[in-house]
C-alpha cells in the first residue's frame, strides 16, 4: 500500500511542511519480505498509531525513538503517531511507514499495491510463480510478478513523480547555455580586428582558424576540468548525507552526455562566431572602430 503523507515540524510560530512518500505494512510479517536495514527500534512494532522512519526523514523533522510527529494521511485526516523505528532504506523503500490498516482507511481505492511473498531457501522459482498465478486466478486484475519486475515498476513510478523537477531543471540549464554561448559568440565576434591584422602580417585564413580550433579545445576541456571539479564536492557531501558513501553514484552516460553538450556547443559558438567575424577583407575590417 503507497501513499504520500504531509509532515509537520518546527515551532507552532513558524511551521515547516515536508511532503513524504509513504508505505503502509504488517509490521509483524515485513522482516520476511523486506530488508529496511532497520537501525533504532523494531519495525514489528508498526501497528496502531505507531510510524518508522526513514534516517533522512527523522534527522528532517527533527525526531528520535520514542518521539510523536504530527502527519497528514493522503485524505487530509490528521495523525499523530508514536516513532518506534527508524532505518536506513528510505530513498528506495519510502521515508514513512505506517501501519497497513491505517493507510488503507485513508486512500482513495482501499486497494493494496502489491502483497509481497517470501519463499523458503531451495524453493524453485517457476514453480511458486505457476502456483501463484494459478491461486489468482480468478482475479484478473492481479498480476505475479517477481523481483526484478517488481522493483523495475517501483523505479518507472518514481522517475514519474521526479519528471517535473527534471523538466524545471532542463529549463534553467538551457538559460544558462544561451548565456554562455552568448558571451562566447560576443567575445570572438568582438576579436575581428585582431584576426584582420593577423592576415595583414602573413597568416593564412587557414591559419587563423586554425589557431582559433586549438583555443576552442582549451577552453572546452577547462570548462569540463573547472565544471568536474567544482561539482565533486557537493556531489560527495549528498552522498554522505544520503546514503552515507564517500563515492557519489554518477551515471556514466548523463555524464558522457553533458561532456558532449559542452564540448558541441562551445565549439559551435566559437567557431561560427570566428568565421561570421573574419567575412569581412582584412584591409576594411582593420579600420572599423570597435
Amino acid at each position: 500500500m503507497r501513499t504520500r503523507t504531509l509532515a509537520t515540524f518546527g515551532s507552532s510560530g513558524s511551521p515547516q511542511f515536508r511532503t513524504y512518500s509513504a508505505q503502509g505494512v504488517t509490521g509483524d510479517q515485513l522482516a520476511e519480505t523486506m530488508d529496511l536495514a532497520v537501525l533504532e527500534g523494531d519495525v514489528a512494532d508498526v501497528r496502531g498509531n505507531t510510524v518508522a522512519l526513514s534516517r533522512i526523514a527523522a534527522g528532517t523533522l527533527g525526531v528520535a525513538l520514542g518521539d510523536s510527529i504530527d502527519l497528514r494521511l493522503g485524505d487530509g485526516t490528521p495523525i499523530k503517531p508514536t516513532v518506534v523505528a527508524l532505518y536506513e532504506r528510505g530513498l528506495g523503500l519510502g521515508d514513512v511507514t505506517l501501519p497497513h490498516d491505517l493507510v488503507l482507511e485513508h486512500t482513495t481505492d482501499r486497494l493494496d499495491l502489491a502483497v509481497l511473498v517470501t519463499a523458503a531457501v531451495g524453493t524453485d522459482a517457476a514453480a511458486l510463480g505457476d502456483a501463484l498465478r494459478s491461486a489468482v486466478r480468478h482475479l484478473p486484475t492481479v498480476q505475479v510478478s517477481n523481483r526484478g519486475s517488481f522493483i523495475a515498476a517501483q523505479s518507472a513510478a518514481a522517475a514519474g513523480e521526479s519528471a517535473v523537477g527534471l523538466i524545471l531543471n532542463a529549463v534553467l540549464l538551457g538559460y544558462l547555455a544561451i548565456a554562455v554561448v552568448n558571451t562566447l559568440v560576443m567575445a570572438t565576434a568582438s576579436r575581428f580586428r585582431e584576426f584582420a591584422l593577423l592576415q595583414l602580417v602573413g597568416a593564412t585564413r587557414r591559419q587563423v582558424f586554425a589557431m582559433m580550433r586549438s583555443e576552442t579545445r582549451i577552453i572546452v576541456v577547462a570548462a569540463v576540468l573547472i565544471g568536474t571539479l567544482g561539482a565533486i564536492p557537493s556531489l560527495v557531501g549528498t552522498s554522505i548525507g544520503l546514503t552515507r558513501t564517500l563515492i557519489p553514484s554518477i551515471p556514466p552516460l548523463v555524464y558522457l552526455g553533458i561532456v558532449a553538450v559542452t564540448a558541441l556547443l562551445g565549439s559551435a559558438a566559437i567557431m561560427i562566431s570566428t568565421r561570421i567575424a573574419m567575412r569581412s577583407q582584412p584591409i576594411t575590417a582593420i579600420g572599423v572602430r570597435e
